[in-house]
């Protein structure tokens, strides 16, 4: 079964708290990667499988820049995706 939630966790390998610069966060979907990377002066990247397809840079923060790529691409990723996958195999 393929989960239609999708469960964004910070890359470890990368610094967090307030003296990071770029904050990393990755979930993974099927055998797709999906990461949004969010930095202090409100810019945003999101990307699929390494490949940009949205960017933010205009947010007031890193948590706004997050927010609006966390809730306009990723929504919109994953109902073009996962919308060819039949009802019965999707949790």
């Amino acid at each position: 079964m393929i989960s239609m939630t999708l469960d964004w966790r910070s890359n470890d390998a990368l610094a967090v708290g307030k003296g990071a610069t770029i904050q990393q966060f990755v979930a993974n979907v099927g055998n797709d990667r999906l990461e949004i990377d969010v930095a202090p002066w409100g810019e945003g990247h999101f990307k699929v499988n390494g490949r940009e397809v949205a960017h933010v840079h205009d947010a007031k923060d890193r948590r706004q820049a997050f927010r609006e790529i966390k809730r306009s691409q990723s929504v919109t990723w994953r109902r073009t995706c996962l919308s060819s996958i039949p009802k019965a195999i999707r949790r």
